[in-house]
């Protein structure tokens, strides 16, 4: 969809900020450019839709040379995000949005059905906010509109320069969220500027690491964090990156299903017979409809043999499981905090699917180190 061709940025006072650039950014990714300040992330970005000049090679946009395109045409056809959100003060969320739409003639029907379209998928109400002006919006609001307004005319490419960067870490980050499930439903070619690397291993199909105006290495997320090219990379990235690939990793790639339980209603006997057959020291309890209740272990068995809910240790499921779609270093961050060496897995409804286990992130943790530092 978009092809750096050895593309050269130079400024009249002779400063290079991209130098010799080649690279493809795929169909329906998100390409994550980063690097140390100054490094030409940004002026590379700007250069695809022409709000920088290019001074040699060649940007092709849908396999043509960008320069080819009016300047009118290729920009509508190239959402915009940025940092600032840049959204106009004196226009409604609708107007906002509506802004490249109508410059492509659209009727107003269509205008309208477009905004309350996309404010949904944004998170946003539209009868609530769609004539509301910006300033009568939070930061992470604001910052929604600006990306519903990057989609107003479902451009198939779409360059967000540090979209996120102004607002604060909990809205930062459920935004990231909530737009990777946008991505998953809407498959734009995306450019990503950050200048924040757990961002891009979040954020990124792909991964540049420039320095200096030249592209260092250019690898997914986890070939990256595994076999950083040289002492640069492995620095930028930090001395923690065998956790950050945990990152990567969801625990339903990784959890154990047959995992032992009992229903509310079963007995203590039940529930020795359940623990012996598995050779583990405790099971999981679940109601009627496979929703966890909490645990129980051998000494709560001993100290209430009648009973299996005296014997029984009670949790919500959201205190004491994870998420089968949380990341394995979530999953990890959990157990050190409850002190959990098995950590039961529950879906959406808080139903037992698996367990996973503290040795088998350990062990994952200590196998990528081992292939990092070989790599290496």
């Amino acid at each position: 969809m978009i092809e750096f061709q050895n593309v050269v940025k130079q400024f009249p006072d002779g400063f290079r900020a991209v130098n010799g650039l080649s690279l493809t950014v795929h169909d329906g990714e998100i390409t994550v450019f980063i690097g140390p300040s100054g490094c030409g992330k940004t002026t590379s970005m700007r250069m695809v839709n022409r709000l920088l000049s290019i001074t040699e090679g060649r940007i092709l946009v849908e396999g043509r040379d960008n320069r080819d395109y009016p300047a009118e045409e290729l920009r509508r056809k190239i959402g915009y995000a940025i940092q600032q959100i840049g959204l106009f003060p004196h226009m409604t969320v609708l107007q906002n949005i509506a802004v490249v739409p109508r410059l492509l003639g659209w009727e107003e029907d269509r205008i309208r059905k477009r905004v309350d379209e996309l404010l949904e998928l944004v998170g946003l109400d539209p009868d609530v906010n769609r004539d509301k002006y910006p300033r009568q919006l939070s930061g992470g609001q604001q910052q929604r509109v600006g990306v519903a307004r990057a989609l107003g005319a479902d451009p198939p490419i779409m360059l967000m320069d540090e979209p996120f960067g102004a607002i604060d870490p909990i809205t930062r980050e459920v935004l990231q969220d909530e737009f990777l499930e946008i991505q998953k439903r809407i498959s734009k070619t995306i450019i990503f500027v950050t200048h924040d690397i757990d961002e891009a291993i979040k954020m990124g199909d792909r991964i540049a690491i420039l320095k200096d105006g030249s592209l260092v290495q250019y690898d997914t997320p986890d070939t990256l964090l595994a076999k950083p090219k040289n002492r640069f990379v492995r620095d930028f990235v930090g001395a923690d990156r065998q956790l950050k690939r945990l990152g990567l990793l969801r625990v339903r790639e990784l959890m154990t299903r047959d995992t032992p339980n009992v229903s509310l209603r079963a007995s203590t006997d039940d529930a020795r017979r359940a623990i012996e057959a598995a050779a583990v020291k405790s099971a999981f309890v679940v109601d009627e409809d496979g929703v966890l209740k909490g645990w129980v272990d051998r000494e709560g068995l001993r100290e209430n043999p009648d009973s299996l809910l005296d014997a029984m240790n009670e949790g919500d499921f959201r205190e004491i499981g994870v998420r089968q779609s949380a990341t394995a270093r979530e999953a990890l961050s959990a157990m050190v905090a409850r002190g959990f060496r098995i950590t039961p897995v529950v879906d959406e409804r808080g139903a037992l699917v698996g367990s996973i286990t503290l040795r088998a992130l350990q062990e994952l943790a200590d196998q990528g180190w081992v292939e990092g530092e070989q790599a290496s």
